[in-house]
C-alpha cells in the first residue's frame, strides 16, 4: 500500500535540517498548548478543565516562541559562518518574503474577512481599512484588525513575535561584518553580555538572547565530535526535564534569566546530540507547516469553538469527551495549515 502523499516536503527543494525541523514542530504544538484553555469558550461544563489553573500553559508558549527564535538565530548565524560577506543580500530578502509574506497576507485577509462577517458590510469606514493596512505590517504598526464593535484581539495575540524577526533579519548583514572580524566579535560580545546583563536588572521580558542563542549553537556545531554528540544528547533530555518540572512554578519569570539559561541549553543539546526524538516524522512535518500552525490556530479555534457552542453550550461533558473535542480540532488544524502549506506557501518557496 502506499503512502499518501498530500504534503509536498521541504525536504524536495534543499538541504534540510530534519531534527531542526522537528524543533520547529514541537515549538509549534508548545504554542498551541499554552491556547488550550480557550476551549472552555465553548462553555461545556467540566471542573476539571474550567476550575483548572493555566499558569503553566504560558510557560509552554514561551519555551515554543524561545525555540521559534533560537531556530532563526541559527539558521542565520550559520549561514554568516559559511558565506560571510559573499552573501547575495538582495536574493537574501527576497527569498524571505517570499517565505513570509504570501500567508502572512492570506491570514491577514482572512482576519479581515472574519471581522467583517461578524461586524457586517455596514461597519466598514475609514477606520476600519486604516486598522486593515495597519494589520498588514507584520505587527510593526499593530497586530489587531478593528471593524464596528469588532477587534481580533481573540485570533491576532501572537502576532507580537514577527517583528523581532523581521529586525532580526534587518540587523544580519551588521552582523555578519562583526562577525567577519575577530577583534568587532570578541568587543560586540562583551559588550551585548553587559547589555543583557543591565536590562535584565530591570526587564525580565529580554527576547533577543534566544537569537543569540542559536548563533552560540551555530559557533559551537563545529567543534562537535561523537563523543561531545552523545553527551549533548543524553543533556537534551536531562535539560528538557528540567524545563518541564520548572514550568509549574510561578517563581520563575518566563522570559528571565534562567528560562534563558535553560532553553539555551536545551536548544544547544539539540543542535549538537540531533536527538531521535526530533527525526520523528510527525514532529518533522509538524515543523513543515509549523508557520501555518503559528499563524492560523487561534483563528481555527474561534470558529471551532463556534460550531462546537451550538452543541455543546450549557452541556456536562466528560474529560474523554473533552480529549475528543482536542483532537477533533487539531484534526481541522492540521488539515487547514497543510492546505495553506501545500497551496500558498510551497508554491512561493519553489521559486527561483
Amino acid at each position: 500500500m502506499h503512502k499518501a502523499n498530500v504534503l509536498p516536503h521541504l525536504s524536495k527543494i534543499n538541504h534540510r535540517y530534519d531534527y531542526i525541523d522537528g524543533l520547529r514542530g514541537l515549538a509549534a504544538i508548545l504554542v498551541v498548548c499554552s491556547h488550550s484553555w480557550r476551549f472552555r469558550d465553548i462553555g461545556f461544563t467540566n471542573d476539571e478543565i474550567t476550575k483548572a489553573d493555566y499558569f503553566y500553559i504560558g510557560n509552554f508558549g514561551a519555551l515554543g516562541v524561545q525555540l521559534f527564535f533560537c531556530i532563526t538565530g541559527f539558521l542565520f548565524f550559520k549561514k554568516i559562518i559559511s558565506q560571510g560577506l559573499e552573501i547575495d543580500w538582495k536574493q537574501f530578502y527576497i527569498s524571505r518574503w517570499k517565505r513570509l509574506a504570501p500567508l502572512y497576507m492570506a491570514f491577514c485577509l482572512c482576519v479581515i474577512i472574519l471581522g467583517i462577517m461578524i461586524a457586517g458590510p455596514g461597519a466598514v469606514n475609514a477606520s476600519a481599512l486604516t486598522s486593515a493596512a495597519k494589520l498588514m505590517t507584520f505587527g510593526f504598526m499593530g497586530g489587531k484588525f478593528a471593524v464596528g464593535n469588532y477587534d481580533s484581539g481573540y485570533i491576532t495575540p501572537i502576532l507580537w513575535t514577527l517583528p523581532y524577526e523581521w529586525k532580526f533579519y534587518f540587523s544580519i548583514p551588521a552582523i555578519a561584518v562583526i562577525c567577519s572580524s575577530r577583534n568587532l566579535l570578541i568587543t560586540s560580545i562583551m559588550g551585548v553580555a553587559l547589555l543583557y546583563i543591565c536590562i535584565s536588572t530591570s526587564d525580565n521580558f529580554n527576547v533577543w538572547v534566544f537569537f543569540l542563542s542559536g548563533g552560540l549553537a551555530a559557533y559551537l556545531d563545529k567543534f562537535k565530535s561523537n563523543l561531545v554528540s552523545s553527551i549533548a544528547n543524553v543533556s537534551f533530555y536531562l535539560s528538557a526535564a528540567v524545563i518541564l518540572t520548572t514550568m509549574f512554578s510561578h517563581d520563575i519569570d518566563k522570559y528571565g534569566a534562567f528560562r534563558a539559561i535553560t532553553s539555551t541549553i536545551l536548544f544547544i543539546c539539540a543542535v549538537i546530540g540531533k536527538p531521535r526524538i526530533l527525526r520523528f516524522k510527525g514532529l518533522v512535518y509538524a515543523g513543515e507547516i509549523s508557520y501555518g500552525i503559528y499563524l492560523f490556530h487561534l483563528m481555527v479555534i474561534f470558529i471551532f469553538n463556534h460550531f462546537a457552542s451550538k452543541f455543546l453550550f450549557n452541556s456536562i461533558i466528560s474529560g474523554y469527551e473533552v480529549l475528543a473535542l482536542v483532537a477533533a480540532y487539531c484534526a481541522v488544524l492540521t488539515l487547514t495549515t497543510t492546505l495553506t502549506f501545500k497551496y500558498i506557501e510551497y508554491p512561493f518557496m519553489r521559486k527561483k
